[in-house]
């Protein structure tokens, strides 16, 4: 079973998923709701950054 939280992503919530361990990223899939403002260049830079190697839904 998975965490499947809503995430808006901003500043804060990126910096977070940031700080989050491989081990416990394991244990979630994020719903990242993309704003309009996003550019979807920088939105695919920044998951990969932030969310590596993971599986969000988008």
């Amino acid at each position: 079973m998975k965490y499947v939280p809503v995430m808006k992503w901003k500043r804060g919530e990126r910096v977070a998923i940031r700080h989050i361990n491989d081990k416990t990223k394991d244990h979630c899939k994020p719903v990242f709701n993309i704003m309009r403002k996003t550019i979807p260049e920088d939105y695919a830079y920044q998951i990969q950054r932030d969310w590596a190697n993971q599986d969000p839904f988008i």
